[in-house]
């Protein structure tokens, strides 16, 4: 049986399917994550080699799997599984204003840096100008400090590093396609 996988990212290219994950970079070394001039995107600065493409998200999800593995026996909607839905926004005004998400994720890394068994958040800093990238807080002081969004569609190549660098228990803020290429990198 031959594989039907493609053999580099060139699909992921051409048709502006990158997520800007960075399993890639970490897969194939040769690649850099670069903000594209016209399309404002990060991706990948070639096409890399099977490596890259085996833990790209955006090559092929198997959804059913992943809802499979979450979600064990439920039933799988057009929409997936949808357990409940719900609006929910920090009671500081302060930090509800100044986050994209209304402040919940930084209402959570609060109550999770305030765990035992959590020694820090990877999240998304301010570096200079418009230029943000994943970095270790460990402490509940500095979530207000950090941008208003905390998650964004940023290389995560940083986090493996940070991982690596740091002995511990992390909580990583990403977007789910993000923490998806991490997964495939890590496991692949």
């Amino acid at each position: 049986m031959t594989s039907t996988r493609p053999v580099d990212l060139r699909g992921v290219l051409d048709n502006d399917l990158c997520i800007a994950c960075g399993a890639c970079v970490l897969a194939d070394p040769t690649i850099e994550l670069k903000l594209h001039p016209e399309k404002l995107m990060f991706e990948p600065s070639h096409p890399g080699n099977q490596a890259a493409a085996d833990v790209c998200p955006a090559v092929e999800v198997d959804f059913a799997h992943l809802q499979d593995l979450l979600f064990p026996g439920s039933e799988q909607t057009p929409y997936g599984v949808v357990h409940s839905v719900m609006l929910a926004q920090s009671t500081d005004l302060d930090r509800n204003l100044k986050a994209s998400s209304g402040g919940m994720i930084k209402e959570l890394l609060v109550d999770l840096l305030a765990r035992d068994d959590v020694d820090g958040a990877i999240v998304l800093q301010h570096v200079d100008g418009i230029e943000f990238a994943p970095g270790l807080i460990t402490e509940i002081a500095e979530v207000d400090k950090l941008p208003g969004s905390i998650y964004h569609n940023l290389p995560k190549n940083r986090a493996i590093e940070l991982l690596r660098e740091n002995e511990g228990r992390y909580v990583l803020a990403a977007i789910p396609c993000e923490l998806e290429g991490l997964y495939n990198y890590i496991f692949h």
